[in-house]
């Protein structure tokens, strides 16, 4: 049977089904999280505390079956300002991610200033693998868009870690790459933790206009 998901603001009352639906999807499917042998639990620990926030900005959405209430994907945003200023401490689980993350974010930095209320981050994007293909995403994308541009902001950025976002983004959608991280040749710790990620080659973080 053929499900027709409305795209909703993602509101506070629908953030711990949001939660779910994000970690479950990428544990199993990020080949970041998958490299360092991440579990659910803890990944769902270690963001439950910025996912909260980043609701709280409202500017995030939700794929969501208006029959059912069966929620089909969500687009996690954020002000990328507000990113960057996020000071809490992080897991060391997570500590090679967040450098490679703090690099993309340096080279952005030299080609765009970053200030308050000008770009957005698009976080995370979950579809599970049920409902790839239904568009989702590019539907997801363009509601985010639409909300930021009412709140004021002009830029989008990305963080695309898998071979399929980044087609989407730098080909369907034409944003530019504007920071990239080799796998292969990032070292954190004196260790090549994504050295084992064959596709993609590359960390990517692509801008868009508004």
């Amino acid at each position: 049977m053929h499900i027709c998901f409305e795209i909703r603001p993602l509101t506070s009352d629908l953030s711990d089904r949001a939660l779910d639906l994000a970690t479950e999807t990428f544990v199993g499917g990020s080949s970041l999280h998958r490299a360092r042998g991440i579990t659910l639990d803890e990944y769902r620990a270690h963001l439950a505390p910025f996912f909260a926030r980043m609701i709280a900005e409202a500017l995030s959405v939700i794929a969501i079956d208006p029959d059912t209430d069966v929620l089909g994907g969500c687009m996690i945003v954020t002000d990328y300002h507000t990113r960057l200023d996020e000071t809490a401490a992080v897991n060391p689980r997570f500590a090679a991610h967040g450098a490679m993350t703090a690099d993309l974010f340096r080279q952005y930095a030299r080609h765009q200033p970053i200030e308050p209320g000008r770009i957005i981050l698009v976080d995370m994007a979950a579809v599970p693998p049920q409902n790839a293909g239904a568009g989702l995403y590019q539907s997801m994308r363009a509601a985010v868009h639409d909300i930021a541009r009412a709140n004021g902001l002009r830029r989008v950025v990305g963080e695309l870690s898998s071979a399929a976002t980044q087609h989407v983004v730098l080909n369907r959608l034409g944003h530019k790459k504007r920071a990239e991280v080799t796998f292969a040749a990032f070292k954190h710790d004196n260790e090549f933790p994504y050295r084992s990620i064959q596709a993609p080659s590359s960390y990517i973080l692509a801008e868009g206009e508004l």
